[in-house]
């Protein structure tokens, strides 16, 4: 069984077409196999992606008699921008209402710093000429004239822009105003916002005798290049106030501000696959895997638990087949079993008397010994390193003190190339 480590990213991409913002947020998962993630099972290392747009961020601006301002969001590159400049007023005599021009509308894509700040002015729609000639617009947009004898002129659109720094980068104008339609006296609307700047521009209104009112139209002008490209524009038109159905008042601009808003994921997957690869030295087996919590198993009884055997290393008593079960962060993956059969015990023990005591023991061992020649002892730890060792015992009587860590250690005794083992636990 193999084990999984997942890092899960959340990256939403807040963009503009297919410039993006980013944002990170991180799961963490750890698995012991193949793991499935958003539809899809995947069973090896490597980084994954995949994506879910979210939504439109729009934020649109309207006129509020005063400029208006906002940051960019952080890592924000690029801002769609919508500007329509403000319609002017209508003319008015006794007789007849004339509306005024309309102001122009201009889309792009605006190259934006992350956190800079973003003026907004949106112009004020202008005045009908019967409601208040000496009236300036908010946004550029200029009065009308007017002779008080029943003939008025309205008063232009104001212009809606963006600045950065307070410099104009794109202008949308406002229309004039609509002169008087009709009259013995020349009644002139008012010029529209101009798209360069906050005076004039638009030209005045239609002129009483020879025009019909509202021919002052607002012009557009993307004024730096470098950070605004285009995408689609009108100057404004004649006759056409951007709130005609009343007749009176010019409708005032707007500007919106829009980003797409992209969620796109990143799968970081590890999977680590223990090493169930065993060593064997002789009688002892030691797994090849490090850092992690042994046990070891016997294969002839069913993968029974050997008792006490927790070590990286098994010294097999008598022949048969192992394995051992390696567990890392909960996940368990058992070896291949392996067979011992280079153990040769000698049974003298029973039947001559070889004694080992006490067992278990907190450090001092007896060994009695009769009736047997050429006798060794060696005593080796679970990793099969021979800690204590005597050879050719004259006495049949030994003692010796095991100054090691606690544990398992096996005590071989060798009479003539016969060998029995005791295994001694240690506390």
């Amino acid at each position: 069984m193999r084990q999984v480590t997942l890092t899960l990213i959340l990256i939403a991409i807040s963009a503009v077409t297919l410039h993006a913002q980013i944002y990170y947020d991180s799961l963490s998962i750890t698995t012991c196999d193949q793991y499935t993630w958003r539809g899809n099972t995947y069973t090896s290392s490597g980084i994954y992606f995949d994506s879910v747009k979210l939504a439109t961020i729009d934020t649109a601006f309207s006129f509020t008699g005063g400029d208006q301002s906002f940051n960019v969001p952080g890592t924000i590159s690029f801002l769609n921008v919508e500007l329509k400049g403000a319609g002017g007023g209508v003319g008015f005599n006794d007789y007849i209402h004339a509306n005024g021009g309309s102001g122009a509308h201009v889309k792009g894509t605006l190259s934006v710093s992350p956190g800079a700040l973003i003026n907004v002015i949106v112009g004020e729609g202008g005045a009908s000429g019967i409601k208040d000639t000496n009236k300036v617009t908010y946004g550029g947009g200029t009065a009308g004239t007017y002779i008080n004898n029943g003939s008025y002129g309205g008063a232009g659109g104001g212009r809606t822009a963006l600045q950065i720094n307070g410099n104009d980068v794109v202008s949308a104008g406002g229309g004039g105003g609509g002169g008087s339609p009709g009259g013995l006296a020349m009644i002139t609307g008012g010029a529209g916002g101009s798209g360069t700047g906050p005076n004039g521009g638009g030209t005045g209104g239609g002129h009483p005798i020879d025009s019909t009112g509202g021919d002052g139209a607002g012009g557009f002008s993307y004024l730096t290049d470098t950070l605004f490209k285009l995408v689609t524009s009108n100057n404004g038109g004649a006759n056409n106030a951007g709130d005609s159905a009343a007749k009176v008042d010019g409708g005032s601009g707007q500007a919106l501000i829009s980003w797409v808003k992209d969620s796109v994921y990143v799968l970081n997957l590890t999977i680590n696959q223990s090493d169930t690869s065993v060593s064997m030295n002789g009688s002892t087996l030691t797994a090849n895997q490090t850092g992690v919590a042994y046990q070891w198993l016997d294969c002839d009884n069913n993968y029974s638990i050997i008792s006490g055997e927790t070590g990286q290393a098994l010294t097999a008593t008598i022949n048969g087949n192992y394995a051992v079960e390696l567990n890392k962060n909960g996940c368990k993956d058992t070896s291949t079993c392996v067979r011992i059969k280079t153990v040769s015990v000698y049974e003298f023990g029973k039947s001559i008397g070889v004694s080992v005591y006490p067992n278990p023991t907190t450090g001092l061992i007896y060994i009695d010994v009769e009736n047997i020649e050429n006798v060794s002892i060696e005593v080796v730890d679970a990793l099969g390193q021979v800690v204590v060792e005597r050879k050719n015992m004259e006495n049949t009587h030994e003692q010796f003190i095991l100054n090691e860590s606690p544990g398992v250690y096996f005590i071989h005794v060798n009479s003539n190339g016969e060998i029995a083992t005791y295994k001694v636990l240690l506390k």
